[in-house]
C-alpha cells in the first residue's frame, strides 16, 4: 500500500470519484468511496487551529488557510465534494433499495455535509464553516502527528503542541458514506497531520545603535519641575480650578474595537451535475476498525442535514 497516490486539491477531478457496492456493517450501511481505483487520499493545505486540544481526540479546524488562495481552495474542494455526493445519493439509495437486502425506511433519508456551520456564532473565524477530525490512536489504524522538523509527536504531547494559533496541514482519506438511522454521514480518516507554528521575528541590538544627530538642539530646552512646594497658595488654587473644568463624561467612547478583520470568501455555488459514476470495488476499510469508525462519524457530522431524500414517493 506504500505506492498509493496522495492528491493535492488542484489535481482532483470529481469525475474520478467512485462509489462502491454498499455493504452492511453491524447496523450501518457503508458505501466505500474511491478515487478511480484506489483509496481517496487528499492533502489538505494548512488550516488555522482556533481551539487548543483538550484531550477528547477531536480537532476542530475553521476553513481559514494561511493565504487567501488556500482558503478559497479548501472551501471550494469540500463544497464541491458535498455537491458531488449529493448528486449521486439518489442512485446509490435506489441501488440499496433494489437489492432488497436491508430492512429500512427509505421515505425520509437526510445527508449531513462535510462542512459544519455554527449557527448564531458571529466569530469571523468560523464564517466559512469548519471541519472536524477524530484522531485515532489505537487499533489497526492510528493518526500520526508531526512537527515542522518531521518529528513524531506522541499522544501525551498533544496538549502542549496542539495549541490555538498554530496551523495544521493534513492527509485525509475520504473513506465512505455511512447510512445510520436514516442519516448519511461522510467518514473521513485523518492519516497524518503536520503542525506549523507561527513565529514572530526576534531581534537583539547588541551594540549602541542610536542615530546621533543635531536634531535635538538643547539651546532652548524646557526644564520641567514637578515640585509645587514653592508655589504660593493662589497658584495652587489656580491649578485646582483648571482641573475642575475637565469633564470626561461627555467624551464619546471609541466604538471601533475591531482591531483585526479576517477576510472571508464567498464560494459561488453552481449546479453542475457530474453524472452518476458508481463502481463496485472492495471495501477500503476493514472490520476491525469499525468500532472506532462509528465514533468518528458521529464526531465529524454535527450540523443540520443538508438534503432530504424520499424514495418511497417516486
Amino acid at each position: 500500500m506504500n505506492n498509493l497516490s496522495i492528491f493535492k486539491l488542484e489535481d482532483i477531478e470529481v469525475n474520478n470519484i467512485k462509489f462502491s457496492r454498499p455493504i452492511k456493517i453491524k447496523k450501518d450501511i457503508v458505501v466505500p468511496i474511491l478515487y478511480s481505483t484506489q483509496p481517496f487520499l487528499v492533502q489538505v493545505p494548512s488550516l488555522y487551529l482556533n481551539n487548543s486540544y483538550n484531550g477528547n481526540n477531536v480537532i476542530i479546524l475553521p476553513l481559514i488557510g494561511r493565504t487567501e488562495q488556500t482558503t478559497i481552495d479548501v472551501v471550494n474542494f469540500f463544497s464541491e465534494l458535498d455537491r458531488t455526493i449529493i448528486s449521486n445519493i439518489k442512485n446509490i439509495l435506489y441501488g440499496i433499495k433494489r437489492e432488497n437486502r436491508y430492512m429500512m425506511d427509505f421515505s425520509n433519508i437526510s445527508y449531513k455535509s462535510i462542512i459544519n456551520e455554527i449557527e448564531g456564532d458571529d466569530n469571523e473565524v468560523y464564517k466559512n464553516g469548519l471541519i472536524k477530525y477524530k484522531i485515532n490512536g489505537l487499533g489497526d489504524f492510528s493518526s500520526k502527528i508531526y512537527d515542522e522538523g518531521k518529528n513524531y509527536i506522541a499522544v501525551n504531547e498533544y496538549e502542549n503542541k496542539l495549541i490555538k494559533g498554530i496551523y495544521i496541514k493534513s492527509i485525509i482519506e475520504i473513506n465512505s458514506l455511512v447510512l445510520r438511522d436514516n442519516v448519511i454521514h461522510v467518514y473521513i480518516k485523518p492519516h497524518q497531520l503536520r503542525i506549523t507554528e507561527e513565529r514572530f521575528q526576534s531581534i537583539n541590538l547588541e551594540s549602541y545603535s542610536f542615530i546621533d544627530s543635531d536634531d535635538e538642539d538643547n539651546s532652548n530646552e524646557i526644564i520641567l519641575n514637578t515640585q509645587t512646594d514653592y508655589l504660593e497658595m493662589d497658584d495652587v488654587e489656580d491649578i485646582k480650578k483648571c482641573n475642575d473644568v475637565i469633564d470626561i463624561s461627555d467624551v464619546a467612547p471609541n466604538n471601533n474595537t475591531n482591531m483585526f478583520n479576517v477576510n472571508m470568501f464567498n464560494v459561488n455555488d453552481n449546479n453542475n451535475n457530474y453524472g452518476n459514476n458508481i463502481s463496485y470495488e472492495n471495501l477500503c476499510c476493514n472490520e476491525s476498525e469499525m468500532d472506532n469508525y462509528r465514533d468518528n462519524v458521529s464526531e465529524s457530522s454535527d450540523g443540520e442535514e443538508d438534503g432530504v431524500f424520499n424514495l418511497n414517493s417516486e
